[in-house]
């Protein structure tokens, strides 16, 4: 499995665009920086067929690829999955001044006895919760329902999800898959000239 991971500070908009002409893709340049970028990897990586959205807005494609991004601040993160779901989410390492009622209300008492009003803990079961209901192609209203996601593996709904997360560059993210066994991971920072 990759996960691909995109500085999008360092890109400028008529660079993306210019990606965009030079390889003729059908996505229209009035979007934010973020999403033409993430229609470009989906069409590099996955296919350049027709991109389509769950009721929930979780990005598909017919066939077996199946695929899932994410951005915060800079960054940008995007997972393939060759015939698995998969789900991603990211988050700054920063202050946030209402983290403790978030976790009293979206998270289990385990959840949150595990975090002990610490910001880091917090983002890691947050990107976890995200990156499960992605994987799931559900919303974030069902956040209060998901299982207690501190364990690397959980079973949901008789299936086995694998849950990562991972720090980088002061951002936090996780990634969930649904796979009957552990899959090996691999990172890459795409940079402009890549696509």
């Amino acid at each position: 499995m990759f996960i691909y991971i995109v500085n999008i500070n360092s890109i400028k908009s008529k660079d993306v665009d210019k990606i965009i002409k030079k390889n003729n893709f059908n996505i229209n340049l009035n979007s934010s920086i973020q999403s033409k970028i993430g229609k470009i990897l989906i069409k590099k990586f996955v296919s350049n067929d027709k991109i389509y959205y769950s009721d929930y807005g979780k990005p598909y494609i017919n066939g077996k690829i199946k695929f899932n991004l994410s951005h915060s601040k800079e960054y940008l993160v995007f997972v393939i999955g060759k015939g698995f779901d998969v789900g991603i989410d990211i988050e700054k390492i920063m202050e946030h001044k209402h983290y403790t009622s978030i976790s009293k209300k979206y998270f289990s008492n385990i959840e949150d006895k595990y975090i002990e009003n610490d910001l880091y803990r917090f983002l890691k079961i947050w990107t976890r919760k995200e990156s499960f209901i992605k994987c799931l192609g559900l919303s974030i209203s069902n956040l209060i329902k998901m299982p207690k996601l501190i364990k690397n593996k959980i079973v949901y709904n008789r299936y086995s999800f694998f849950i990562k997360t991972f720090e980088y560059n002061k951002y936090i993210f996780s990634v969930t898959y649904k796979s009957n066994r552990k899959k090996n991971i691999l990172i890459r920072e795409i940079f402009l000239e890549n696509l």
